[in-house]
């Protein structure tokens, strides 16, 4: 079963199109029948009549087309921040799992108070199903490796005045010899 369906292929919707094509069927001065509208702003008669007949059965004032495809998505500007706060992460050396991405991305729906599907609540953590598509869309910006130990002294140790000693000796070492110097195994560093 492949991960993500491929759709059918429909022609795309124009909602000013929509919009202007119900509302001069309606409108009391300039009204036109259904066909002609949908010959005129180049709308579907099955869509045209759709929309119509869900805007009487709605009773509203004023008709507007809304975009359904939206609908189903867990996250929608909160997607952004989630991936901020694991690239935070990465950056602290933290190093982000598949697993654990999963999990902080559960977290983070049900603090948000989001609506999510069942399963979720049962794993305590986010379906493959979801985490594969949203790799899918910030696969250039998040990257899930096995996080490698660092050691607390490797860590500790690379910090601004050691790196400023380091390149200080090099400084040093290109004043005596040059920028290339001609025999690289006989230069020791002096340490401080």
């Amino acid at each position: 079963m492949p991960r993500s369906k491929t759709g059918k292929t429909r022609l795309s919707v124009d909602s000013n199109a929509i919009e202007n094509a119900v509302n001069a069927v309606l409108s009391g001065d300039k009204k036109i029948s259904l066909r002609e509208a949908c010959k005129v702003y180049k709308v579907s008669l099955t869509t045209l009549s759709r929309h119509l007949r869900k805007f009487k059965e709605s009773g509203a004032k004023q008709f507007s087309y809304l975009v359904k495809y939206d609908v189903k998505r867990i996250f929608t500007n909160e997607e952004q921040t989630l991936v901020q706060y694991m690239q935070t992460i990465a950056r602290m050396q933290y190093g982000l799992t598949k697993k654990g991405v999963r999990e902080l991305s559960y977290r983070f729906a049900k603090t948000n108070k989001k609506k999510f599907p069942p399963k979720w609540e049962h794993d305590k953590m986010v379906g493959e199903e979801w985490m594969c598509l949203f790799m899918g869309r910030h696969n250039k910006s998040l990257s899930l490796r096995k996080p490698e130990p660092t050691s607390l002294s490797r860590s500790t140790s690379f910090n601004k005045t050691n790196v400023n000693k380091f390149f200080n000796n090099l400084e040093d070492i290109h004043s005596l010899f040059g920028p290339i110097p001609p025999k690289e195994n006989g230069i020791q560093m002096k340490r401080h």
